[in-house]
């Protein structure tokens, strides 16, 4: 399970850049660092589910969001809407796209929190008016008819939207190329909203997207086969986007104009180009020239990355000052479990699906120190 971790920057006595904690509501936007930490707007991802459609009960691939009113590193900060011992762990949930639940398609729900004190933290006390109570949205034997492929081959676009009026919209397009001209759109798959909110539970802390995937932990869901035996199940998320009410364009919804509305999301435009890459290199710590940097990399995850820029080491021993050359552009660090010698104190990578060399995201890696410990810190951009 993941969700983007809000950082908050702020100065230590050494003047060395350290992460501070957040907490929501309170702390000033410009402080955050998470793509999705809002109320309101769009979220929205690709996602091609690991877990066979016909003998998936298993696993749980998931994207939702949940409210979290402390916007710190680890669980013990996690809130959402399922059954819990206290009621200091409930929090508003709203579930995009859920599988496990219902084997024949993806799943909707806005689970209902339900404290000991009788009150609710769900977004309707009667979610099932909406179908919107742990309702199939789709069928797999859609995608299978249309395009002649498992689900399992396939990147579906899932998103919620809460427009300024706390209106809720859930929908899910079709699959299509990575790109397409910006003037088209894919077919919509299906779209619930909207759904007005309706609760007089008052959310304290702000939404952020989660994705996870794991085993069920009832056994007696456990189907057999190699696959499932031996952990071979990957599910991949591509083109996280989120975008404020603003940046979609007031009046625009995934109902009423699901056209629009996608190529306002605007990563999958081909004919868009995005912001340039704000490389920032970070503050130097301890000294003038004595920044930190990595010497060895280990690229096991399923991905090949590609370097796109670097920035230089450089120390300073005693009076000799020496500078090593981060990774050249180009530079190809492989799907592999070797580990490779690399100097750098930041790095922007492509990250390239190692089966099909498509353009995955593109992350930027920092390193920072407080002057005692040293740790990189990794974003999309």
């Amino acid at each position: 399970r993941a969700w983007p971790v809000a950082l908050c920057e702020s100065m230590n006595k050494d003047n060395a850049l350290i992460l501070g904690e957040c907490t929501a509501p309170g702390v000033s936007n410009s402080l955050m660092h998470a793509s999705g930490t809002a109320y309101s707007g769009a979220w929205q991802v690709d996602i091609k589910i690991g877990s066979s459609a016909k003998t998936g009960a298993y696993f749980v691939e998931t994207f939702y969001l949940a409210e979290r009113r402390v916007l710190k590193v680890g669980p013990d900060y996690y809130l959402d809407g399922a059954p819990h011992d206290t009621d200091s762990e409930y929090g508003r949930e709203i579930d995009i796209m859920e599988t496990h639940w219902k084997p024949g398609g993806p799943q909707i729900n806005l689970p209902l929190g339900k404290k000991a004190s009788g009150e609710s933290t769900g977004w309707v006390p009667n979610p099932e008016a909406y179908d919107a109570s742990s309702f199939q949205a789709g069928q797999w034997s859609d995608l299978e008819q249309r395009f002649g492929k498992d689900p399992t081959e396939l990147y579906v676009t899932y998103g919620a939207f809460i427009d300024g009026s706390n209106n809720l919209y859930l929908y899910a397009y079709y699959p299509t190329a990575t790109t397409i001209a910006a003037d088209t759109a894919p077919e919509q798959w299906y779209v619930h909203g909207p759904i007005p909110r309706n609760s007089s539970y008052l959310q304290q802390g702000m939404f952020v997207p989660y994705i996870g995937t794991w085993t069920y932990h009832n056994d007696s869901f456990k189907p057999s086969g190699t696959d499932y035996e031996n952990n071979n199940i990957k599910t991949s998320y591509r083109n996280f986007v989120y975008k404020t009410v603003d940046e979609i364009g007031q009046g625009l919804n995934p109902k009423d104009s699901p056209g629009p509305f996608w190529r306002a999301m605007a990563n999958h435009s081909a004919s868009i180009e995005p912001p340039p890459a704000q490389v920032r290199q970070p503050a130097v710590h301890k000294g003038m020239y004595r920044k930190p940097y990595v010497q060895q990399w280990e690229n096991n995850a399923g991905f090949d990355l590609v370097v796109a820029s670097g920035g230089n080491y450089t120390s300073l021993d005693g009076n000799e000052m020496t500078t090593s050359l981060a990774p050249a552009p180009g530079t190809e660090i492989l799907h592999t479990h070797i580990n490779q010698y690399l100097i750098f104190d930041w790095l922007v990578l492509d990250m390239l699906d190692a089966a099909t060399s498509e353009l995955v995201s593109t992350i930027l890696i920092e390193m920072f120190t407080d002057g005692t410990y040293i740790w990189p810190q990794t974003s999309m951009i």
